[in-house]
């Protein structure tokens, strides 16, 4: 007679770690499928670009998700041979960097067609112009802008002055600071591809500091990265969310080796997180980490160097640059001056609510492309890699950090709009690979010799599945899309300056491609048209002599003269 609680062969086979991580991503990536699949109003529920995004490149990603699960099952045996490179990754990190920011600019060049697809990228890129050219602002023509920026993105995305014609952009200035340089030569599409770079060795310099008595964990946590669609794509794009991934992981060294010198770092890195985009994404990932170090009862000195670290840049280019948009924006001419503090607590309390049901199909859809957009399985690999260093304290404040991302985005009213995978979370995103990585690097005491062997082949195969399935996927899907957009607007001749009316009314894809040089140096100007008699009218007012060409769907090109 069998004893109470022993274990039969089979059920120690459908216990073991690979098998777990195999059911548990099938049933997740099922579940995602079938939610995709459902007929439901999506357009009642997202914004345009969310729900169209989610409807045309999300939904056959889920299916191929699951397909990529089953191929990387059946190959697992074959994969013997990843724990070996994924060391050598681990030994080499700049090399694989070096290798990656290559890439990923040709990425840049060739799938994202150097092109600042949404607003949110298009104010980044226009801000470093400013910033090249040695200024704060750019300058439109007054009596321009409403041509030139359409009307709802005005101090929405771009903040104007209607008696001056000084353009800027909206979000705090950290990101267009850094994306400055490349701007100098310009090269805007290299930024983050570099930044890329750098994030994958500042994941593996993290899983040192978290782990640092496994050798193989740094490599691992950087194959993870590499395999996971979403990686690749905002590193290839305008986006701020792989800058701000970056420079959240960097943040958390200086608590993990809290002396003065490193607190101040840390400060200082936290401050350009604070104001590289806008504040929330760090204020989320750090909360955890400060009240930590509080309850650690720090000395005098090592507040002092945290606090002299956050204190310089956070004054100077957050509060500095909102107080600089509040003058901008002040029109003189009919003195409706605003106090700045009303103006900064306005903005703060239009961003946020109390969740609602529709915040919370808003936030399920995230999690549903924060699970596509992964390489298959990196969410459980996740889950197993707590479960399994859960006393180390460092994995718990990650943890907290990424669940406090996630959960506070439910106080946000907005679904993201734009963008790839699940952009509110992505600075947060290097947590999932860094606790995958913990995964495969150790066994629990009680589990079969082989069992992480096992777990280790599966989680190699799903890396090289991924990296040859998955992710050239969503780079077609994204190169089609933006490919897509640029077709819409009217053929322009490269041999002359040009004038092109976009009819923005036609399409909600059409307002995010009026794009221009922030002093208006780009040969052909982009312009919301209003049809080709008002659109003769106003050349006319302005004394612009051009020659119209046949107008098209989405717009009608004028030859200047």
């Amino acid at each position: 007679m069998r004893s109470v609680g022993k274990r039969t062969p089979l059920t120690q086979r459908l216990s073991s770690p690979a098998v777990l991580l195999a059911i548990r991503t099938g049933i997740g990536g099922s579940i995602c499928a079938l939610l995709l699949a459902a007929d439901t109003p999506v357009s009642k529920i997202f914004s345009n670009f969310f729900a169209y995004l989610l409807n045309t490149y999300d939904r056959p990603a889920a299916y191929l998700s699951l397909l990529v699960l089953f191929i990387a099952i059946a190959a697992s045996p074959f994969c013997c041979r990843l724990p070996a490179v994924a060391a050598a990754c681990g030994r080499h990190p700049w090399r694989l960097a070096a290798m990656t920011a290559v890439t990923f600019g040709l990425g840049a060049r060739f799938v994202y067609h150097v092109h600042p697809l949404s607003m949110d990228e298009y104010a980044v890129w226009f801000q470093s112009r400013i910033f090249a050219s040695g200024a704060l602002t750019g300058q439109f023509p007054p009596e321009w802008l409403d041509r030139l920026i359409y009307t709802p993105f005005q101090n929405y995305f771009l903040v104007v002055s209607r008696t001056s014609g000084q353009v800027a952009s909206a979000y705090w200035p950290g990101f267009a600071l850094a994306m400055a340089p490349f701007s100098l030569i310009g090269a805007e599409w290299l930024c983050n591809p570099v930044l890329s770079a750098l994030t994958l060795v500042a994941i593996a310099r993290t899983c040192r500091l978290v782990f640092p008595k496994e050798e193989a964990a740094p490599g691992w946590a950087m194959l993870f990265t590499l395999a996971s669609p979403v990686f690749v794509a905002s590193g290839i794009s305008y986006y701020a969310m792989t800058g701000l991934l970056l420079v959240n992981l960097v943040f958390v060294w200086g608590f993990l080796q809290p002396t003065p010198r490193q607190l101040f770092v840390s400060g200082v890195i936290g401050s350009i997180a604070l104001t590289f985009h806008n504040p929330l994404p760090h204020i989320l990932f750090a909360f955890p980490w400060l009240i930590w170090f509080l309850f650690q009862r720090p000395s005098w000195r090592q507040m002092l160097a945290l606090a002299a670290g956050y204190a310089p840049l956070t004054l100077l280019l957050g509060i500095g640059w909102v107080l600089f948009k509040a003058h901008i924006t002040t029109d003189i001419a009919t003195q409706s001056v605003q106090p700045a503090s009303r103006g900064i607590l306005d903005t703060i309390a239009s961003a946020f609510c109390l969740p609602g049901i529709l915040i919370l199909f808003i936030r399920l859809a995230g999690l549903i492309k924060l699970w596509i957009w992964a390489m298959p399985g990196l969410l459980i690999l996740a889950g197993m890699g707590y479960a399994r260093r859960r006393e180390n304290v460092a994995v718990q404040l990650l943890a907290a950090s990424a669940v406090l991302t996630f959960f506070g985005y439910f106080f946000v009213p907005f679904d993201q709009g734009n963008g790839w995978g699940y952009r509110y979370f992505h600075p947060a995103w290097s947590v999932l690979p860094l606790l995958a990585g913990a995964a495969v690097i150790d066994a629990f005491p009680r589990e079969r010799a082989d069992a992480l062997p096992a777990l280790r082949n599966l989680a190699g195969s799903l890396i090289i599945c991924s990296l040859l399935i998955l992710v050239p996927w969503q780079l077609r899907n994204i190169e089609h899309h933006i490919g897509t957009q640029l077709a819409r607007l009217p053929d322009v001749p490269s041999d002359t300056r040009s004038i092109v009316f976009v009819s923005v009314n036609r399409s909600f894809f059409l307002t995010d491609l009026v794009q221009n040089d922030p002093y208006l140096r780009n040969r052909s100007i982009r312009m919301i048209g209003s049809g080709e008699r008002e659109d003769e009218e106003f050349l006319r007012k302005a004394h612009i002599v051009a020659v119209p060409l046949p107008a098209t769907d989405a717009g009608q090109v004028w030859v200047i003269r």
